[in-house]
């Protein structure tokens, strides 16, 4: 797993929309507890009928959305430390993304902003909470 990794929900209002958060302050490896946590918190964007999540391989898997590039030019303004300071950032950034921080939604196209207006009344648009 990479320190910033993109995924991918399947929501059965509206098809596959996606996520970046940072990657690696879980587990290195077991993505199941970052997944958790992000299906905990999809509803607060508005994706609240969640079949299926996967993280991706790569973050080419999630550029095709909206708010893509947003997204990474948004983390990429943040310093990852090294040596004694990483695991004080990967700490804190765990309790972040248990809180819903740190959790970047890449936001819906124009059909599925339709359908947010349509069957929900409206959605986050995209962003961090």
């Amino acid at each position: 797993m990479e320190h910033l990794v993109g995924i991918k929900v399947k929501d059965k209002i509206f098809g596959n929309v996606g996520f970046i958060t940072w990657g690696r302050v879980f587990h290195p490896v077991d993505p199941q507890p970052l997944l958790n946590v992000i299906i905990k918190y999809a509803p607060k964007f508005g994706i609240s009928n969640v079949e299926s999540i996967e993280l991706c391989d790569t973050l080419q898997e999630v550029s095709s959305f909206l708010y893509f590039h947003e997204a990474i030019f948004e983390f990429a303004q943040k310093i990852i430390p090294d040596g004694k300071q990483y695991k004080i950032w990967q700490k804190n950034m765990q309790r972040a993304i248990e809180r819903g921080e740190e959790i970047y939604f890449l936001g819906l196209s124009k059909k599925q902003k339709a359908l947010a207006s349509k069957n929900l009344g409206g959605t986050i648009s995209h962003g961090f909470l």
